[in-house]
């Protein structure tokens, strides 16, 4: 049989929402670039024969255990899609599959005589993932790791089966590295955000307020828990910590509704980040955790001073000053509170 030039990229997403669509949205013009015919396989806005339903979700999820084991979500997820994806594969030259969504999918390729598996990692190692995550959860125990240890092995077994890692940045790739993956496997994909944030226009804030925002998710692991602690030690009535984006778990959003009536000046919202970078003072990524990162990629074109964690791959792109050290009170109380009193972060 002869093989066409043809690539098909999946994920357990929908094309060009959130990070990992956009990832997906990436791979697609990346692929299209190098002379591949690409077909999208995910949960929506992709090739129609290799469209998921992901609606069960919405409805098992809801109930136990799922609802209270987040690994365990992922992993029947993951699991999920990477069966249905498997029996839609045709013949193909390339796969691209993301961490923990192509292992039997993978297995179909070599059985189709597919000739390249790549493997997406947004991530760090699964191994690194769990250790991060564990640190996160022992300074605030609201939420439970996504990365469980079945996850981690299935992971761990297409990293072995794939003929190319794509790694998002070299803290990404130098995880995979230092955990036994073969190097002259690992190629880096170099992401970018919606080139809409840089046409941002700054202004001062119509209130006169000096405001700090985060963007994501509202996760532990994430950072925003950390975050909220460090704020509600601010003094000054003039700041502000706005968080943009939304909470996956009941837990952190009765943590949160708790903290901002301790401190009113702690608010949330979601949508488009835009608006709010337009006025923020400063944009902060305090993940303990963390692939790449879209967010401050996003504040860094708009043109809003960020600080960044040292375990996001965005700390390659962010001047060494602006980096600090996952999980430090120390050192992220000191630069805020140097914000607060006026000075630069």
């Amino acid at each position: 049989m002869t093989l066409r030039r043809e690539l098909v990229a999946t994920c357990p997403t929908h094309r060009g929402t959130g990070g990992l669509g956009q990832h997906l949205a990436k791979i697609e013009a990346d692929s299209a670039e190098e002379g591949f015919d690409v077909r999208i396989g995910c949960l929506g806005g992709g090739d129609p024969s290799l469209q998921v339903d992901g609606g069960w979700e919405r409805r098992l999820f809801r109930f136990p255990p799922f609802r209270w084991r987040p690994s365990l979500r992922v992993w029947i997820r993951h699991e999920v899609f990477d069966m249905r994806m498997a029996r839609r594969l045709v013949p193909c030259d390339t796969v691209v599959a993301f961490m923990g969504g192509g292992l039997r999918t993978f297995r179909r390729a070599r059985e189709l005589g597919v000739r390249r598996l790549v493997l997406e990692m947004p991530n760090s190692h699964p191994a690194n993932v769990r250790a991060r995550h564990a640190q996160a959860s022992a300074m605030h125990p609201i939420e439970r790791t996504w990365m469980g240890a079945s996850f981690q092995a299935k992971v761990e077994r297409e990293l072995a089966m794939a003929d190319e890692v794509r790694a998002n940045s070299d803290y990404t790739a130098r995880s995979a590295v230092e955990r036994g993956v073969d190097p002259t496997k690992i190629v880096r994909r170099h992401l970018g955000c919606d080139p809409r944030f840089s046409r941002v226009v700054r202004a001062p804030h119509p209130e006169g307020l000096r405001v700090a925002t985060f963007t994501g998710s509202f996760t532990v692991f994430k950072g925003v828990p950390f975050l909220v602690d460090i704020f509600r030690g601010l003094p000054g009535e003039s700041l502000r910590l706005s968080l943009v984006g939304g909470w996956t778990d009941r837990a952190m959003r009765l943590w949160l509704e708790s903290a901002r009536r301790a401190d009113p000046r702690i608010s949330w919202t979601s949508g488009d980040p835009a608006p709010h970078l337009a006025t923020a003072s400063l944009a902060l990524h305090p993940s303990w955790e963390d692939g790449w990162g879209y967010a401050p990629a996003e504040a860094v074109a708009a043109g809003v001073p960020v600080l960044v964690s040292d375990q996001t791959g965005m700390m390659e792109t962010v001047d060494p000053g602006r980096v600090l050290p996952a999980g430090d009170v120390r050192a992220w109380s000191e630069r805020l509170r140097n914000w607060a009193e006026g000075g630069d972060a």
